[in-house]
């Protein structure tokens, strides 16, 4: 009679609730091991998921000198992903031959939000006291994060649409275009718009597609120098309504 055999035996003779107590203990030692699989599967799982650097785009990048050594520098940096993030934006300045050059990092003091579009404004040192000679700017703004999303896209939902034409006399121009708002954007999120004037048979006789940009209680204007198109007498009375459409 093998191991297993007499093993199977002996517990045969056992009294009932010996049997039982032994059952439980292997039971038990089963999903003691299969508990401790499960939480080694569960840990490599979780340690797959690592951050990593994300470039966000950064625009309107310039500069001046303040004295022979010391650049300013201005530029626009964007988070088009779907969690706030503090990016490390490192400047570089130099001349076209790179006799004069130098460099610093500047990074946010508050994450900046998704869709969100931050002005940063540093100074960088320049050698050689060449700072009116470095015209050659990069920036790189890179961030560390799970993010692999991207907002870019999205419609924005558009609320409080006001018709906000009006005449301006000391112009003499009529101008026309509505006042609206967007839902949970935060400020400064930039995005593409297109406003289209509708009169009283729902046809569109006027349209303004414009980069927008949020205010703090959710206004959406015209981004940078840009305002309300003008237009006729005419087509601003014949305006009864509006189709807004913003994109992300």
């Amino acid at each position: 009679m093998n191991f297993l055999k007499k093993a199977w035996f002996t517990y045969r003779q056992l009294k009932t609730w010996l049997q039982i107590l032994i059952a439980l203990v292997v039971i038990g030692l089963i999903g003691s091991v299969t508990g401790q699989s499960n939480s080694a599967t569960s840990t490599k799982v979780s340690e797959n998921k690592t951050s990593s650097s994300r470039v966000y785009s950064s625009t309107e990048i310039s500069s001046f000198a303040i004295n022979p050594a010391t650049l300013s520098v201005k530029f626009r940096v964007t988070n088009d992903g779907t969690v706030p993030v503090t990016p490390d934006c490192t400047v570089k300045a130099k001349d076209a031959s790179g006799t004069y050059s130098g460099f610093d990092i500047f990074s946010p003091v508050d994450p900046i939000k998704p869709g969100q579009s931050l002005l940063m404004v540093g100074q960088i040192t320049i050698t050689k006291q060449g700072a009116e000679f470095a015209d050659q700017l990069s920036v790189n703004c890179v961030a560390q994060t799970m993010d692999t999303s991207s907002i870019s896209g999205k419609q924005v939902s558009i609320t409080n649409i006001e018709d906000c034409s009006d005449y301006d006399p000391d112009a003499n121009e009529w101008w026309w275009g509505a006042c609206f708002k967007g839902s949970g954007l935060s400020p400064m999120t930039q995005m593409d718009c297109t406003s289209q004037a509708l009169n009283s048979k729902g046809e569109v006789i006027l349209t303004d597609e414009f980069r927008a940009n949020t205010l703090n209680d959710g206004s959406i204007i015209h981004y940078g120098t840009g305002g309300f198109p003008t237009t006729t007498k005419s087509k601003v009375k014949a305006i009864k309504s509006y189709k807004i459409s913003c994109t992300l």
